[in-house]
Formats: structure tokens, sequence, C-alpha cells
């Protein structure tokens, strides 16, 4: 009995010290816990910060990137806007005023970029002019002209009884129109179905050919009311027959001055001028 008794008193001292050594080893190791699961805890704020920073620095990375974008795009834009000739967009809101001798009375012309649509699956600027005073029964031109040729695919002359519409179609042979250069020389056919609309009723006219010979013969400046303009000075004839001249600048991407001699069987004399009055354009995006 004595040596049970014995055996429990050890097995028990034993089970003591081992909690005491076990409670000892947590009292001894609990500051190390605890800035152990400090540092944990502050490693997930960092964590949680850094996730933060990086989803900023994605931001301003996103935006950087735009900006070089849109900086290329200006520096392309600059660097065309060197090549002479070269084919320059228009911007909604662009404007040219323009005087307009006709057979003795002088007209003022106002042409305004209203929109960019697609037509016959093309894409077109969209421009309409109107006449102070009205131009013989015209209220209002309309047109859409394709932007890789700059030409009228579709035109409107809008009077008050009737609409008169014309649907064009321009083939080249060769050379074309874009960038100018002097020397060069573009033949191109003209194709155009018309027809007039009279409140419900649209009337079809016979379809003609138009054949042209455009030459670009040279660098000259031009003085208009608008100002003085370095321009492409060209010759356009039909079947043989100058019909007009015209000088293109690239400052104000149009023509600055016209001389009509003839449209079609209509012979002008004295001939027809046209000379830009002012502009307001965009030239950069």
């Amino acid at each position: 009995m004595r040596k049970r008794w014995i055996v429990a008193g050890l097995i028990a001292c034993i089970g003591f010290s081992a909690v005491l050594g076990f409670t000892g080893g947590i009292l001894y190791n609990q500051p190390r816990i605890l800035r152990l699961e400090s540092n944990i805890s502050q490693l997930h704020l960092n964590l949680t910060h850094a996730l933060s920073n990086l989803t900023e620095l994605q931001m301003w990375l996103s935006q950087a990137i735009g900006n070089i974008t849109k900086l290329e795009r200006e520096l392309a834009n600059a660097k065309a806007q060197l090549i002479p000739g070269r084919l320059q967009p228009w911007y909604v809101g662009d404007c040219w005023i323009s005087s307009v001798l006709h057979n003795g009375t002088v007209y003022t012309f106002t042409v305004n970029i209203t929109g960019e649509e697609m037509f016959d699956g093309k894409p077109c600027y969209v421009e309409e002019l109107t006449s102070e005073p009205q131009f013989l029964d015209m209220i209002k031109m309309k047109a859409w002209k394709d932007k890789s040729i700059m030409k009228e695919i579709k035109s409107m002359w809008i009077s008050q009884n009737y609409t008169y519409v014309e649907l064009s179609t321009h083939t080249f042979v060769g050379e074309v129109i874009w960038p100018k250069r002097v020397g060069k020389r573009v033949n191109f056919t003209r194709t155009v179905k018309p027809y007039v609309v009279v409140g419900n009723e649209t009337t079809p006219y016979d379809s003609y050919t138009e054949n042209y010979t455009l030459m670009i013969v040279k660098m000259e400046n031009v003085t208009v009311p608008a100002g003085t303009f370095e321009c492409f000075k060209l010759e356009v004839y039909e079947n043989g027959e100058l019909k007009w001249i015209e000088w293109y600048s690239d400052q104000v991407k149009v023509v600055v001055k016209y001389e009509y001699y003839a449209l079609g069987a209509t012979v002008f004399t004295p001939p027809t001028t046209v000379n830009l009055l002012s502009y307001s354009i965009r030239n950069s995006p």
C-alpha cells in the first residue's frame, strides 16, 4: 500500500511539474508570440497598403499610356502637317465664308461642317452651304463628302418647291488626288445619277458621265480677303477643255480661290469667281 502511495505521489509530482513546465513555457514565450502576432498584423496592413498603391499605380500607368497615345497622335498630325498637299481632316464646326461673283451679282456663301455620317458604306463629312442673298432658287445645299477623296458622293439642292439630288461615283485612272504634288496629273470620271423630289414623288433623270483631267501646275502665293496663302494651283479640264482653275491652301484645308469658266454645258462669261473671306477651323484633335 505504501508503495502505491509513493508511485501515486511521484506521478502527481511529475504531472504537476509538467503543468508547471508547460505553464512556464507559455509565460516565457508569450511576449514573443505577441510580437509575432503584431508583426503578422503589421504585414497584413503593409500588404493592404501595397495592394492599394498597386491599384493607384495601375491607374497612373493607364493614364500615362493614354497620354502617350494622345501625344503620339498629335506628333503624327504635326509631322503630317509638314507634308504639303496631304489630305487633312475636317471637324464638325469648321466653317468657311466666301464671296462669289456670278453674272454681276455678289453672293456670300457660308459652308459649315455639320456632322460625320456613313453613306453608301463610306465615311463622309456632312457639309451645308447657305447663301446671302439667295443664290437662284437655292435655300440650302447639303453634301456628303467621301473622306478618302474629298468629293461629293451625294448632294442636295434644296429649294422651296423641290429638292434636286445627285448621287455620284468617282473612278480614278492611275494617280489619285491626294497628296497633291506639283506636276501630278489626275484622270478621273464622275458618274452621276440625278433625281428630283417634289413632295412625296421622286422623279429620276438620265444618268451621265463626266471625264476630267486635273493638273497641279505650280505653287504660288494668292491673296484673297481672308489673307495671303501659299497654294497649289490646279487646272481642271473636261474632255480637253479648261473648265476651272482653283488654288488650294494647306493652311485653311480648302480652295481659297476659284475661277469658273464653265460647268458642264454652261459657259460663264465673264468667269464666275470665288474668294475666301474668312474661316474658322480646327487643325488638331
